[in-house]
């Protein structure tokens, strides 16, 4: 009955993405690199296959349930329904992965993202050894947490925080990814299904848990913990009858910062209430000011020259004067009628190439549209013919001479 779990290459699923090959598998799913034969891009394309509860007939490539699992597996195919709804519903966020497509065939679900380039925050602790410099770390988490605080206003908890949710892009943006688990108004999962030993919270070890923000926030504290010391706490359910994790500086490993451990230490508490109830709060905490606290953009050349803009919220650049804050001539050669935005979120800055005709520039590097970049001072932004921005310090208006304050529409 059993046979080759994976599709081989070669294969097309829903008439022409074409299989590449197998880039994980996992235990109720398998991963694939496709083309789409229309078009000729890549994707990534998540297919449902639960390997305890199914198998696949070799001759049709349909994915059957074992007879005792039936109903099971119907369960769990509708829950990775939803997971798919759930990420799409994110897609605008650069911190979570994009969903392009969903369908189903051969009696399973599909769901089709963006290719990563990259590796999960698992295999990137490895291949250094088996820790992450702080100053790696840092600008990583950063984004998971503002996809956090994105997704937990909505009333959804990721509950599966770990290494190897994290994806770490080739440019070094990060995403979040595997919403398998998640649990919001869509209906409730079991628990015991999802668990990931050592990094699950108390709460998710019991039936009927009260899981929210606070568990995400365990199971992050518990993977910055990992990749920073390279060694693993006691799970939950151990430091429940007899806690005896040893903590960092207990380890003799120098910490980034005097707040840090304490905050650590916070977000792992064994009780709810005793733990950050948000994960802003969490990483202020732990990371302090963002490097990005206190800045502005200064026009360097171009329509902005001698122009001190403060990025209070989000600035979008560009010649349409209904969509962009920062208006350009329609004549501004090579920029497009919605280019850059720039946006302050938790205190730090961030830039994101808004699919513009002939790009942004972050110093020398082309940004890639649709990711974010974060803003350090005396970063540039150069787009157009001869547009530049500058990150600069909010200094006082008297020691910045020669700079107008904006103050409305530069038009």
């Amino acid at each position: 009955m059993a046979g080759q779990r994976a599709l081989e290459p070669g294969k097309l699923v829903h008439g022409y993405y074409r299989i590449e090959k197998t880039l994980g598998e996992g235990g109720f799913g398998v991963t694939y690199l496709v083309t789409d034969t229309r078009d000729g891009r890549r994707y990534a394309m998540k297919e449902f296959f639960p390997d305890k509860m199914a198998f696949r007939d070799p001759k049709s490539d349909i994915v059957l349930p074992k007879k005792e699992y039936t109903d099971s597996f119907n369960r769990f195919r509708q829950q990775f329904l939803d997971e798919a709804r759930l990420i799409y519903k994110y897609r605008d966020h650069p911190g979570i992965i994009d969903v392009h497509k969903l369908f189903s065939g051969n009696n399973t679900a599909y769901y089709v993202m963006g290719y990563l380039d990259g590796g999960d925050l698992k295999s990137k602790i490895k291949s250094n050894g088996g820790t992450l410099p702080w100053n790696f770390l840092r600008p990583v988490l950063e984004q998971i947490v503002s996809a956090l605080a994105l997704i937990h206003r909505d009333g959804v908890t990721h509950c599966d925080i770990s290494p190897d949710n994290i994806f770490v892009l080739n440019n070094g943006s990060a995403k979040l990814i595997d919403f398998g688990a998640a649990k919001s108004s869509l209906g409730s999962q079991n628990n015991e299904v999802f668990l990931k030993r050592g990094f699950a919270p108390p709460e998710q070890t019991r039936a009927n848990g009260n899981i929210g923000p606070w568990s995400d926030i365990y199971a992050l504290a518990v993977t910055i913990y990992y990749a920073y010391t390279g060694k693993m706490p006691p799970t939950s359910v151990d430091r429940q009858i007899d806690d005896r994790t040893v903590w960092p500086s207990q380890m003799g490993i120098p910490l980034p910062s005097d707040n840090w451990e304490y905050a650590l230490r916070r977000a792992m508490a064994m009780r709810v209430e005793d733990r950050y109830h948000t994960v802003q709060e969490f990483w202020r905490d732990l990371a302090g000011p963002p490097p990005g606290s206190g800045l502005v953009l200064e026009g360097v050349q171009g329509h902005c020259r001698g122009t001190r803009i403060p990025v209070n919220g989000t600035v979008v650049f560009g010649r349409d004067p209904a969509k962009c804050t920062v208006v350009f001539p329609p004549t501004a050669p090579g920029v497009s009628s919605r280019h850059v935005c720039v946006w302050n979120e938790n205190g730090g800055l961030y830039a994101m190439d808004l699919n513009s005709t002939y790009g942004t520039w972050l110093g020398n590097n082309k940004m890639k549209p649709g990711l974010c970049y974060s803003l350090r001072p005396d970063d540039t932004l150069f787009f157009g013919a001869n547009q530049m921005l500058r990150v600069a310090r909010a200094e006082a208006d008297s020691t910045r001479t020669g700079y107008k304050k904006f103050t409305t529409q530069i038009i």
